[in-house]
């Protein structure tokens, strides 16, 4: 009984990149879950210790070229979330070219923002 060497050969260059490639795209994806994990638990920690405690909803407040932030905090435009400085002005491009502000989440007393 002869063996095709040739065939055998090609199989197993084919096979042996075949796991390799399905190796490589597991441990990328790995890696990519992990980043993220790690973004939500930075972002989670930050949320916590900053301790947004007033929440203003409903807004439907239109964001212009500039945009001047009046609180530190959490602010959620069209569905992009972002956290701002109070005073600073932020250009529209700066804000995911964003059209609305619909929440604002910050710490103070009573209902005001510091």
């Amino acid at each position: 009984m002869k063996l095709n060497n040739k065939g055998f050969a090609i199989t197993s260059v084919l096979y042996g990149l075949l796991i390799l490639f399905v190796v490589m795209m597991s441990s990328y994806l790995t890696v990519l879950s992990a980043k993220k994990n790690r973004l939500d638990n930075i972002t989670k920690e930050i949320e916590d210790s900053y301790d947004f405690n007033i929440k203003k909803e409903n807004l439907t407040e239109s964001i212009g070229d500039t945009y001047t932030a009046p609180h530190t905090g959490k602010y959620t435009f069209d569905n992009c979330i972002m956290y701002l400085y109070k005073g600073n002005v932020y250009e529209k491009s700066e804000l995911c070219d964003a059209s609305t502000l619909t929440t604002i989440e910050c710490h103070g007393s009573g209902d005001e923002c510091e």
